[in-house]
């Protein structure tokens, strides 16, 4: 049995991955075991939500009891420190989206889970839903992409770390579908709606918007024509993403490459820098 602990119970992500693994029992074998709240209501409601057994005090008190662990603290602020204890302690570690709200503190993990040769993963859900497969072959169909437009829910001004809450999951989206070799970062916001605006060194110019929508979408236009779609969750949308981990905790490799794992920390502080002093930044180097 590889029992899962969790850290951090504010975010829906904690007792929607243990319902998926405690209720549903969706990846036989794997569950969650242990969770610690930042508030002893959030454990006790992830606890319940998701049928986990035991709540601890601190979270490592859990160390000794767990195989796996995973940061899901709502601000990706807290993550570094969360994670480094548990990285120490030999322990695989699946940092909820963001990994960190800094590419430097992102780097600095790296280097960390390196130093003691344990496998860390970061990532949304979003890119790993089914359609996005679909968006792939729109891509291929309409030949060299010159422009691509990406859309979804979010708030410029979120108190958990501005465009990083919802912001990773569009760049993260747009790395999975256009790679890691970016130029540079424009962005503006306005009553908390965000546009941002992004050059790979192809040439081809993404945009990202945030505002008060229901769902993501993206549209691209290419040499050989266009399309635009939705984003549709799987019917489970959580469990791409606990097989992914699953995997990586078993065989003890990470399924992405540091610059997979950076390159959308990397779009995000640019952007937030380019907010801050109103021109446009290049996206810093990832590895």
């Amino acid at each position: 049995m590889m029992r899962m602990g969790i850290v951090g119970a504010e975010n829906s992500h904690s007792w929607g991955i243990a319902s998926e693994l405690n209720i549903r029992k969706a990846i036989p074998g794997f569950c969650v075991t242990h969770i610690w709240g930042e508030t002893e209501e959030f454990a006790k409601n992830a606890a319940e939500q998701g049928k986990i057994p035991n709540i601890v005090q601190k979270p490592e008190d859990m160390i000794s009891k767990v195989d796996c662990v995973m940061i899901d603290h709502r601000d990706g602020k807290y993550h570094f420190a969360a994670a480094k204890s548990f990285i120490k302690a030999g322990i695989p570690t699946f940092i909820d989206k963001p990994i960190t709200v800094s590419l430097a503190e992102a780097k600095k993990l790296m280097a960390y889970r390196k130093k003691y040769g344990v496998p860390i993963t970061t990532m949304s859900s979003v890119p790993h839903q089914a359609c996005v497969k679909n968006f792939k072959k729109e891509l291929q169909k309409i030949g060299d992409v010159r422009v691509a437009h990406m859309s979804g829910p979010g708030d410029a001004n979120s108190p958990y770390s501005g465009i990083f809450f919802y912001g990773i999951h569009q760049t993260d989206l747009m790395v999975e579908l256009f790679g890691t070799d970016m130029m540079d970062a424009t962005a503006v916001k306005h009553e908390g709606r965000f546009n941002g605006i992004i050059r790979y060194k192809n040439g081809l110019v993404v945009t990202i918007n945030m505002a008060p929508v229901n769902g993501f979408a993206i549209s691209a236009v290419g040499s050989k024509g266009g399309f635009y779609a939705p984003v549709v969750y799987d019917k489970h949308m959580g469990l791409p993403v606990a097989k992914i981990i699953n995997r990586m905790f078993k065989t003890r490799k990470e399924p992405f490459s540091d610059a997979r794992m950076l390159a959308p920390i990397a779009a995000l502080e640019a952007l937030n820098k380019s907010i801050k002093i109103g021109r446009t930044i290049p996206v810093p180097t990832v590895c």
